[in-house]
């Protein structure tokens, strides 16, 4: 984030335009509250955006987890299933550089992240199943090991 909460107000504007009262919007605009001071920890608005019903528990998750909350971001995204799962395997490191520091090296976040099955054992287990599948791909791993 850049900070431009000027120019983010203006593309939630069309977000909102497109989704209308939908869970895209909320989500966006949940975001932009929490990244701007608008909706600050502890506060009745950050509340507000926690028990809004278009909020998902991985929306839930995600927002505790910015202001630095690994006990109650666990709690939610220990909940998760279907599409919220999906969600957190494929979404979950794109967000992560926006959780408060210590966040994503934190125990019980990586130990959570390997009990719902996206952490660092599933890692682990692509890794080796690409390195016994090269033969036949001839896709190697890259020499970069993952930090989570």
């Amino acid at each position: 984030m850049r900070g431009e909460f000027g120019e983010a107000r203006a593309y939630l504007s069309r977000v909102q335009a497109l989704d209308g009262p939908g869970k895209l919007a909320f989500s966006c605009g949940a975001y932009l509250a929490l990244l701007s001071g608008e909706a600050p920890v502890g506060s009745p608005a950050f509340e507000r955006l926690l028990d809004d019903p278009r909020n998902s528990r991985f929306g839930r998750g995600q927002l505790c987890f910015m202001v630095g909350d690994v006990v109650r971001g666990c709690s939610y995204w220990q909940k998760l299933r279907g599409a919220g799962l999906s969600a957190a395997t494929y979404y979950r490191v794109m967000f992560e550089h926006y959780f408060a520091d210590g966040v994503v090296d934190h125990p019980d976040y990586q130990n959570m992240l390997d009990e719902i099955g996206v952490g660092r054992r599933w890692t682990a287990f692509l890794r080796e199943c690409v390195k016994e599948l090269a033969p036949v791909t001839g896709i190697e791993l890259s020499t970069v090991e993952p930090t989570n």
